[in-house]
């Protein structure tokens, strides 16, 4: 039996406390399947503090929040009573789909371009990723030349006259290259001469 609530709690399941007050969580038809209550339960009488249980309440009106409950047990004048601390994830899960969403949309694109595309670390030259149509050009996969540099790679790139390195500086001056000849031989030794544009960007603090 509900003892007491806050405004926290009338926010997520739309009942005030004085509706609260003296009724079950059943009985105000909070737990959407509530043979999940029946998995905490067990898990509070066991370990008596249990952290972040996700679980679907439902409100007055029958909307489900994804939230989770962290309990603890304490016994005050004999009897037994648990605190439930609840928090709305709903929007934090939104946001998650939805980045999983445009990180999916991102990878069909990637994958799918006619061009060569190459992710490589600014600092050390190391590839991260490479689509398709680069391993049709260069001769080699992505993982083959994942986590290693360039240098590592079954990939010569012929430097003549340092064009390659100077390139590279005005890249690092400027951020941005478009439209650049380079040559290179490609892991079965066949030797390419293509154009290429740079762009310098940042993920992940990188």
């Amino acid at each position: 039996m509900i003892v007491e609530a806050n405004r926290g709690f009338e926010r997520i399941t739309g009942y005030t406390r004085e509706e609260a007050v003296g009724k079950t969580m059943l009985e105000l038809n909070i737990w959407k399947h509530p043979e999940e209550r029946h998995r905490l339960i067990e898990r509070m009488i066991a370990e008596g503090v249990v952290h972040n249980f996700p679980f679907q309440a439902q409100d007055r009106n029958g909307e489900v929040h994804d939230v989770v409950t962290s309990t603890g047990t304490f016994i005050l004048d004999g009897v037994s009573y648990y605190v439930a601390i609840t928090h709305d994830v709903g929007e934090e899960k939104a946001v998650q789909r939805a980045l999983a969403a445009s990180e999916a949309r991102l990878k069909t694109i990637f994958d799918a371009a006619p061009v060569p595309i190459a992710v490589v670390r600014l600092a050390d030259f190391t590839y991260l990723a490479t689509n398709p149509a680069h391993e049709r050009l260069f001769g080699v996969s992505d993982a083959a030349v994942r986590g290693k540099t360039i240098r590592e790679a079954s990939i010569v790139i012929l430097d003549e006259k340092s064009k390659m390195h100077e390139q590279t500086k005005r890249l690092v001056a400027q951020g941005s290259l478009d439209n650049e000849e380079a040559e290179a031989y490609d892991a079965k030794g066949r030797r390419i001469t293509f154009v290429y544009s740079s762009r310098i960007i940042e993920m992940e603090g990188e």
